[in-house]
Formats: structure tokens, C-alpha cells, sequence
């Protein structure tokens, strides 16, 4: 019964967190595209600099040149999708593991009750 229930929901289940992990790296891209500039190196600086900047400086509400940063919504978004698709990836794992083994019914409850403190 579980496994009819499992496979109905198809392989594109099973390939939503990929996707999600795939559309944040895509708003990370676009987001640093968007940063106005400076880095801890060089405050003078224009744009992002994969190897001087820290992906969390698109966060900030100010770019380190003092501009304003018009990268953070995009940011924030990316955020907020790898979150979601990572609550997906968990949920799709532990669905997976309690009805896999009886063995694994213990952890299944820890897991989730883990992850129940985190949200």
C-alpha cells in the first residue's frame, strides 16, 4: 500500500529539491549580478568578487561601498527557496525511511521531532 502511495506521486517528487537547489544557485547568480560592489579587500570595488566577497554580503542592506544593495530581495529569495526545498528534502527523506524498515521507526520520530524545534 505505501509503495503505490509513494510511486503516485512520480519521480518529479523525488527531483523537486535538485530543482530548488538549481533555482537558488540561479538567484545567487542574478544577485551577485546585482551587487553594487566593494569587498573586505578593496571597499572601492564595483560588482561582486567571487574570490573577495562572501555570498552572505548580498544579505546586507548596504553594499560594503556604502550603496545601497540592490542585490537583497533577489538574496533573500534565494534564501527562502533553498529553505522550502530543503524542508521538502527532508520530509521526502524521512517519508522514505518510515515506511523503508520498522528499524528506522525510532529515529523517524526523533528526526522529526528535530526538525519540528527547527521551524
Amino acid at each position: 500500500m505505501l509503495d503505490k502511495k509513494r510511486n503516485a506521486l512520480g519521480p518529479w517528487w523525488q527531483l523537486l529539491p535538485a530543482g530548488g537547489i538549481c533555482a537558488y544557485f540561479a538567484l545567487y547568480v542574478v544577485a551577485a549580478a546585482l551587487y553594487p560592489g566593494g569587498s573586505q579587500a578593496d571597499k572601492a570595488s564595483v560588482g561582486f568578487s567571487w574570490l573577495h566577497n562572501y555570498w552572505c554580503n548580498l544579505l546586507n542592506t548596504d553594499a560594503i561601498n556604502g550603496q545601497p544593495n540592490a542585490a537583497r530581495p533577489v538574496a533573500l529569495a534565494a534564501m527562502g527557496v533553498l529553505c522550502s526545498f530543503l524542508i521538502v528534502f527532508c520530509v521526502t527523506c524521512l517519508n522514505f525511511l518510515s515506511s523503508a524498515q520498522p528499524a528506522y521507526h525510532q529515529w523517524y520520530q526523533q528526526v522529526s521531532f528535530s526538525l519540528s524545534t527547527m521551524i
